[in-house]
């Protein structure tokens, strides 16, 4: 967001923000008839606004994760012994 807010009229970013990408994902995912989307996010600021995109997406979508996790280690929140593991994988829409 640096780079985006405030505009700097020197500064042209060609990038979307992780927000706007993980909104528009959630959104496209929506559109191709995926309903369950599981949310992992790294517990860090990045994490956290990716995140606060693809809730937004979800939300815009009319959807709800089936699964919020943040993770610190890579994959964690995927792993057997994480404790939402087997709550997710065995629900049915």
């Amino acid at each position: 967001m640096v780079l985006h807010q405030p505009v700097q009229k020197h500064i042209f970013n060609v990038r979307a923000t992780y927000q706007r990408e993980a909104d528009k994902a959630m959104l496209h995912l929506a559109s191709i008839g995926i309903t369950r989307v599981a949310l992992i996010h790294t517990n860090d600021s990045f994490g956290a606004d990716g995140a606060a995109g693809a809730q937004k997406g979800l939300q815009a979508a009319g959807l709800k994760p089936v699964l919020s996790s943040s993770s610190t280690g890579a994959n964690q929140a995927l792993h057997p012994s994480h404790p939402n593991y087997l709550r997710t994988m065995c629900r049915r829409p």
